[in-house]
């Protein structure tokens, strides 16, 4: 069986030397492709876009292909060179390039084509591969074209939703509106509703699916490779760290979602505990603001490898996660953590473990501030070890990467004789 999983920005997982920033929902899709690939009844395929993903190639058995987009290209290099502003004018060109010149005409002409002809349901680089079978990660446009395709040629779609905020019942209501993330809310609601299989992280996405949305769903936990982060666990790092024990800090510099501005409020709140923040590039305004309150205990990097990251973690002595719950499902980097044995400070994130599994603090359960709580359990250093040791357990138990590829090829192949057996 030929499965064939898109998710657009994974290429640096897994090339090293290739620039830009990942996330959890990437990770997750190239450890599911993974963990697929080594079984020999099933030939995987991965699509994503970077520029030095140019040809089809294979790596740890997955067959990468490019899904190139000029026009969204285009898009991203006009948007580039728009700057936001708080006072007036809010938006002025950065930089008026030959290329954006024609970039912005192309744009304007390439929508008028659509709106007057339509668009092709068909995504040329996805029809390039022959499959059985498409799996987008995300509820967003891309995943909307994913789908287009997959029942253009009479294929199942899978769906897997990255956060609580994908499947937001608001994108039901009928005067549409963009979401957080930019994306049409009649655009996000088509995905959810027409896929042929969702595949849910937590119990909450499954009540809101089935509460909301009339669906089911299958549970599918996020997968992770302990032999693979056991042994990066021992790569030396490229960063210089902090001399004494520390407090990680990962995610992208931003006020909603991961909340950066949280994170250094609270290492302004104990200056004499290190903390070392990989915090990548999302709203430069507000990581110029965070560059000028910086205190001295605390060091900025911008990117790190993914083959670097579990080396970093089993360095640092405890986790912060400022995290808004509304737009998480199963933060990866808490299952990463625990794989490291790296107890968690969260503020309001649990995807159901920390409390119950004792792996982690959460501060919306406590009644004191997140910056005492830290301060207490920096320095317990028997709390700290309980709390490492029983997260390492649970995913041991419940997270490794090929026990969940097992469950997702099972459920994929069901649906696949299923359909098959109707048409």
């Amino acid at each position: 069986m030929k499965i064939s999983l898109v998710s657009l920005p994974a290429y640096p997982v897994v090339d090293p030397t290739a620039s830009g920033v990942f996330g959890g929902t990437e990770t997750r899709a190239v450890t599911l492709a993974r963990s697929c690939a080594r079984n020999p009844q099933y030939e995987i395929h991965f699509f994503a876009r970077h520029p030095a993903l140019t040809t089809s190639r294979e790596i740890d058995q997955v067959h990468w292909h490019s899904w190139p987009d000029p026009q969204m290209d285009r898009r991203a290099r006009i948007a580039a060179a728009f700057l936001s502003r708080r006072t007036f004018p809010f938006i002025h060109f950065s930089k008026l390039t030959p290329q954006l010149l024609l970039d912005i005409p192309l744009v304007f002409i390439q929508q008028l084509w659509t709106r007057l002809m339509g668009q092709s349901k068909v995504e040329p680089a996805l029809n390039s591969v022959e499959t059985d079978l498409f799996a987008a990660f995300g509820v967003h446009s891309v995943s909307h074209r994913v789908m287009r395709t997959a029942h253009a040629l009479g294929k199942p779609f899978v769906l897997l939703p990255g956060s609580d905020a994908d499947l937001d019942p608001a994108i039901l209501e009928s005067r549409p509106f963009r979401t957080r993330y930019g994306e049409r809310s009649e655009i996000c609601a088509q995905v959810i509703q027409q896929a042929d299989l969702i595949f849910v992280q937590n119990e909450y996405q499954q009540t809101i699916l089935s509460t909301k949305f009339s669906r089911d769903s299958s549970l599918l936990l996020n997968p992770i490779d302990l032999k693979a982060w056991d042994l990066q666990a021992s790569h030396c790092l490229a960063m210089p760290l902090p001399d004494e024990p520390f407090v990680l800090w990962m995610g992208r510099a931003e006020r909603f979602h991961k909340r950066a501005d949280l994170a250094l409020e609270i290492a302004l709140q104990t200056p004499d505990i290190p903390y070392l923040f990989v915090i990548n590039p999302a709203d430069d305004e507000l990581l110029r603001e965070l560059q000028r309150k910086r205190p001295a205990n605390v060091q900025f990097v911008s990117r790190i490898p993914f083959a670097e990251v579990s080396a970093l973690m089993s360095r640092a002595r405890l986790l912060l996660n400022t995290s808004s719950k509304v737009y998480e499902g199963f933060p990866n980097v808490l299952l990463q953590a625990s794989a490291s044995s790296l107890p968690i400070l969260s503020l309001e994130v649990d995807p159901g473990y920390l409390t119950a599994a004792n792996a982690g603090i959460v501060i919306s359960q406590q009644s004191r501030s997140a910056a005492d709580v830290l301060q207490e359990l920096f320095h317990d250093p028997q709390q700290l070890e309980s709390m490492g040791r029983a997260g390492r357990e649970y995913v041991h138990q419940q997270h490794q990467d090929q026990l969940v590829a097992d469950q997702f090829l099972k459920r994929v192949a069901e649906l696949t004789r299923k359909l098959s057996g109707k048409s």
